[in-house]
């Protein structure tokens, strides 16, 4: 645990639009801290050619899971490029915000949008009450979700990952990291980004936090060590792992 107060946390994700609507705004004036968001890939379309050499066919599934925005993005645009028209499919969401960012392309309909409100078991369950031939298009990146992907095995769902759009690192050399006290990383594509821009990283005492399964087993196979791990069951969203920690550093 650092001895010194926590003052500047640095975000790996592009700044809100309206950054009063961001969680992390909340905790910036709950504990007095600055939160600074930074970019640190750039993300690629996938060509419809890139696609195709996937083999795999939009029709042969009845639902899909997205686990971001640009997933949704990504998915849509493939779809129009090849022209597909889609049937009516269920819509499995990783959050409240992903189920009506949908609405961007597709009326919001409550009985095709499903999404957790309190841990990612209520919607396994979602997933499991649906009929027994449903099958599930996992759009992903290059980056692989592996912890999304071991929990649709473990619980025996029918699904297939199928890359939508690709990631690139970011030039980061502006930064001057010793200047945070904090980093929040929410994928290994942006721990290998970071990791590539700053070589030399001595991590000291700068406390490391990260989203995801895949993003903790980047941090360790980087040899950095890991303070604050989201999601867990006490913890379901960054925010609220970030919430917890700042309050008991606080208290210290």
């Amino acid at each position: 645990m650092r001895k010194q107060r926590i003052k500047n946390i640095l975000v790996s994700q592009p700044q809100p639009a309206d950054i009063t609507k961001s969680p992390f705004y909340d905790l910036s004036v709950k504990y007095g801290v600055n939160f600074e968001h930074k970019k640190f890939l750039k993300i690629e379309k996938l060509s419809s050619k890139e696609f195709r050499q996937q083999k795999i066919n939009i029709l042969d599934y009845t639902a899909v899971f997205f686990t971001s925005r640009h997933a949704v993005d990504h998915f849509f645009n493939i779809v129009e490029e090849l022209r597909v028209k889609i049937p009516k499919y269920k819509y499995f969401c990783m959050s409240e915000v992903i189920a009506f960012y949908l609405q961007k392309y597709i009326p919001y309909r409550k009985r095709r949008i499903f999404y957790f409100k309190n841990d990612v078991d209520e919607l396994i369950k979602m997933i499991k009450q649906q009929p027994e031939n449903q099958k599930i298009l996992l759009p992903c990146s290059d980056e692989t979700i592996e912890n999304i992907s071991n929990l649709l095995k473990q619980h025996n769902i029918d699904f297939d990952k199928c890359v939508f759009f690709k990631t690139e690192k970011e030039n980061l050399s502006e930064l001057k990291i010793n200047t945070f006290d904090m980093i929040v990383f929410f994928s290994s594509a942006g721990v290998k980004s970071f990791c590539e821009n700053f070589p030399k990283f001595v991590q000291g005492d700068i406390i490391i936090a990260g989203f995801g399964e895949t993003t903790e087993n980047a941090i360790k196979s980087h040899k950095l060590r890991q303070d604050i791990i989201a999601p867990t069951h006490e913890f379901l969203s960054m925010s609220m792992a970030l919430d917890n920690y700042l309050s008991t550093s606080s208290k210290k």
